[in-house]
């Protein structure tokens, strides 16, 4: 447990001597639009689903949806996703609904 608490007290102490924002230090999930023909999702931690109708991402809390026409995936890593397409909605659901 001593491990867990200093090595998470590390990784404050290094994110805010890198100047980062809040919502990457806490590791929060982290939605960016453009317009509606993009999205880039960052510290998401898979892929439930995808079609060209939606694409379903698992969070640390809850799951989120983008739903439209045409979507794609262009770019994909283990912690940031960029969905392309006609970008309809953007929702976020607890898991298990």
């Amino acid at each position: 447990m001593q491990k867990k608490r200093t090595d998470r007290l590390t990784m404050e102490a290094l994110a805010r001597s890198l100047q980062l924002p809040a919502d990457c230090q806490r590791g929060r999930t982290i939605v960016s639009m453009e317009g509606r023909e993009r999205v880039c999702i960052e510290n998401f931690r898979g892929i439930c689903s995808y079609t060209e109708q939606e694409i379903r991402l698992l969070t640390k809390r809850d799951q989120i949806r983008v739903g439209g026409c045409r979507l794609q995936i262009d770019c994909y890593t283990r912690d940031r996703i960029e969905i392309s397409g006609y970008i309809g909605r953007v929702e976020y659901e607890e898991p298990g609904h």
